[in-house]
């Protein structure tokens, strides 16, 4: 849920379930602002009939009203996905560029990026490939997790990017992701595509969510944000 923002930062905000009210916050992470939920609203809103949300923006107060009839199944599932493993709370089920440095890694990643990086070195000389991790996945997929820097006119206040690309077996080399300023993770889980689940998580503020990132069958997409 992705309302107007309150103010442009963190603040308090109401969610009422058949006139119940459960007091919360509104949060603005890394990538889209949102509520945070408690968990006895999502139980009430399973059998609740309508929803109203209010919170301060500085001007008139938002306050929207949502009928809930017939959405007790997809708040349901919404709400499982919830306890989706992360790095933070399974961190074993994952691998980063920083754990697995690789001089393989670094071999591929000047051959697949070389045109890039002397565009980039045209705006910055310094430009290059900063650190670079080969990871195998057991489906058999190799992803290549890729920083490129330093430079804070080509890739903003972090001054680095991280590029990643993949390579199911028997096939080409594919880069899929890029983002600045966010440290990534490839979950080692089941990929029945050949395309694995990622993690991405903002390098900047207080406990940021991480962002589910699955391949939809063309290009990877968001599935959904996790603290």
């Amino acid at each position: 849920f992705s309302p107007i923002s309150p103010l442009g930062e963190e603040g308090p905000a109401t969610i009422m379930v058949d006139g119940r009210p459960f007091p919360t916050r509104y949060t603005v992470p890394y990538d889209s602002p949102g509520l945070i939920v408690p968990p006895e609203a999502i139980q009430a809103m399973k059998a609740g009939r309508v929803l109203r949300i209010t919170f301060p923006t500085g001007g008139q107060p938002y306050d929207a009203s949502f009928n809930l009839a017939g959405s007790a199944s997809a708040i349901g599932a919404i709400d499982a996905g919830c306890g989706r493993p992360t790095p933070a709370t399974t961190p074993a089920r994952y691998a980063s560029a920083t754990q697995q440095p690789n001089p393989e890694a670094q071999a591929i990643a000047q051959q697949l990026f070389a045109g890039g990086i002397a565009q980039a070195r045209a705006t910055d000389p310094r430009v290059g490939i900063d650190h670079a991790a080969l990871i195998q996945h057991p489906s058999g997929t190799r992803i290549l997790l890729t920083i490129v820097g330093p430079s804070t006119a080509l890739f903003g206040i972090s001054g680095f990017e991280e590029v990643i690309a993949v390579q199911r077996p028997g096939q080409a080399w594919e880069v899929v992701m890029s983002f600045s300023g966010t440290a990534s993770y490839v979950d080692m889980g089941p990929a029945p595509s050949g395309y694995p689940d990622f993690m991405i998580q903002s390098v900047r503020g207080l406990n940021p969510p991480f962002g589910h990132w699955r391949w939809n069958g063309q290009v990877y997409a968001i599935a959904g944000r996790y603290p």
